[in-house]
C-alpha cells in the first residue's frame, strides 16, 4: 500500500516543481530587463539578483529547521501561499527597491518549495531509480523555460509587464491548492537528526576533503552557469534584441534541454553521478565561450541551451549523488545545503558579474568564468570512491566495503 502512494506521490512532485521553475525560469531572463527599466546598471541589477539569491540560500539553508516546528507539508503550503501576493504586487511596483524586496520573498518562497521537493523526492525514490527519479523532477527546467519563457514574452509584448506578473502569480497558486489536497508525507513528522555541526572525533581531516570538493565543484560549476545567466539578456539588450528574443531564446532551450534531462540522470545511474556531473561542468564552460563571440540570435540559442543543460544536470545528478551516499535521517538535513552551494554560487556570481562587467567588460569576464568551469571538473574527478563524501556524516562508509558496516 505505501509502495502504491509513494507512485502516485512522484507525479505530484513534479507538478509542484514544474509550477515553481515555470516562474522561476520564465522570470529569471527578464528581470534584468525589468531593473533597466527602473534605470539600473548592470552593476546594480547584478546587486538586484544577487541579493535575490542571498534569499533563496537563506530558505534553502532554514527548510530543515522549518521542517522540524511545522511539519514539512504544512511549511510547504505556508511557503508557497506567500509566494502568489509577492508576484502580483511585482508588476505594480513604481521603484526599484520594491521590485528587490518582492522578488526576495518570491526566490525565498521559491527555495523553500524546491527544496521540500528534493527532500520528498530522495525519501521517496528507490534507489535502483533514483537518478531517473531525480531526473524526471529536474524535466520541470526546460519545461519551465519553455512554457513560462514563452508566456512571459507573448504576455510582455502584448500588454507590458504587469499583466504578465499577475497571470505567473495565478500559475504559482495552483502550488499550494493542489498541495494541501493531494501532498502526503509518507515519512510522517521530520525526525531529529544528529547534530552535524561537530563531526566525529575518528573523522579525519582527509575525510572531509572529499565532500569538500565537491561541494566547491558545484559551487564553481553554477558560478560558472549564473554569470552566464545574468550575460545572456544583457548582451542580447545591448545588440538591440527585444524581451521576447530574450524569453524565446530561454523557451528554445528549453525545448533542446528536455531530452538531455532525463536521459543524463538516467546515464548517471549506470555510468556513474561523476562522469555525468563532469560534462554537465564542460557544458557551462562551453556556453561561456561562445557567449564570448556572440552575435546572431542562434548563437545566444545555443549558449542557453548549454547553460540550461548543464543547470539542470548538475542539480539532479548532484542531488542524486548526495542521495545515495546518506540515510533519511541525515539526508533531510543535509540534501538542503547542497542546493544551498549552488544558490550561494548565484550570490557571488551574479554581485561580481555585474561590478565586473562595468569595469574590465564582458569579454574580459567570461574569458574568466570559463577557467571555473575548468577548475569544477579538476575538484570531481579525483573522487573516485564515492562512498567518501559520507565519512563526514556517516563513519560507517569506507572505501573498503560495498555496503555499510554492521554491528
Amino acid at each position: 500500500m505505501e509502495e502504491q502512494l509513494i507512485d502516485k506521490q512522484l507525479p505530484y512532485l513534479f507538478f509542484y516543481s514544474f509550477v515553481i521553475l515555470f516562474v522561476g525560469m520564465g522570470l529569471m531572463p527578464v528581470l534584468p530587463l525589468y531593473a533597466a527599466s527602473f534605470g539600473a546598471s548592470s552593476s546594480i541589477t547584478g546587486l538586484y539578483l544577487s541579493v535575490i539569491y542571498v534569499s533563496i540560500t537563506l530558505s534553502t539553508i532554514l527548510t530543515g529547521w522549518l521542517g522540524l516546528k511545522l511539519g514539512r507539508k504544512r511549511l510547504y503550503i505556508i511557503s508557497a501561499a506567500i509566494g502568489t501576493p509577492a508576484l502580483a504586487l511585482m508588476g505594480q511596483a513604481n521603484a526599484l527597491w520594491q521590485v528587490v524586496i518582492l522578488t526576495a520573498v518570491v526566490w525565498f518562497s521559491g527555495g523553500i518549495c524546491m527544496a521540500l521537493v528534493n527532500i520528498f523526492t530522495g525519501l521517496y525514490a528507490g534507489s535502483e531509480n533514483r537518478g531517473r527519479w531525480f531526473s524526471v523532477i529536474s524535466l520541470g527546467s526546460p519545461l519551465g523555460a519553455i512554457a513560462g519563457g514563452l508566456t512571459a514574452g507573448v504576455l510582455i509584448e502584448i500588454s507590458g509587464y504587469s499583466l504578465m506578473f499577475f497571470v505567473i502569480s495565478l500559475v504559482w497558486a495552483t502550488g499550494p491548492l493542489l498541495a494541501a489536497v493531494k501532498l502526503v508525507d509518507l515519512s510522517g513528522p521530520a525526525p531529529h537528526p544528529p547534530d552535524l555541526s561537530d563531526p566525529p572525533a575518528s573523522t579525519m581531516r582527509r575525510e572531509r576533503a572529499p565532500l569538500l570538493m565537491l561541494m566547491g565543484a558545484i559551487l564553481l560549476s553554477m558560478t560558472t552557469v549564473n554569470i552566464g545567466r545574468l550575460v545572456v539578456p544583457l548582451l542580447m539588450d545591448s545588440l538591440q534584441y527585444s524581451a521576447g528574443d530574450v524569453t524565446t531564446a530561454n523557451a528554445i532551450a528549453g525545448m533542446f534541454t528536455l531530452p538531455f534531462a532525463y536521459f543524463l540522470g538516467t546515464l548517471s545511474d549506470r555510468l556513474g553521478r561523476k562522469t555525468v556531473l563532469s560534462l554537465g561542468y564542460l557544458l557551462a564552460g562551453g556556453s561561456v565561450v561562445i557567449l564570448i563571440v556572440a552575435g546572431p540570435l542562434w548563437h545566444f540559442w545555443l549558449a542557453t541551451s548549454l547553460l540550461m543543460i548543464s543547470l539542470t544536470v548538475t542539480g539532479s545528478v548532484a542531488s542524486a549523488f548526495a542521495t545515495d551516499l546518506l540515510s533519511p535521517q541525515v539526508l533531510v538535513r543535509v540534501l538542503p545545503w547542497f542546493t544551498a552551494v549552488g544558490f550561494v554560487a548565484g550570490v557571488i556570481g551574479f554581485s561580481v558579474a555585474g561590478v565586473l562587467i562595468d569595469s574590465i567588460g564582458m569579454t574580459a569576464l567570461l574569458g574568466f568564468t570559463t577557467v571555473l568551469a575548468l577548475l569544477a571538473c579538476a575538484l570531481i574527478w579525483p573522487l573516485h570512491c564515492e562512498k567518501q563524501i559520507a565519512a563526514l556524516f556517516e563513519p560507517a562508509w569506507t572505501c573498503d566495503i560495498s555496503m555499510r558496516a554492521t554491528k
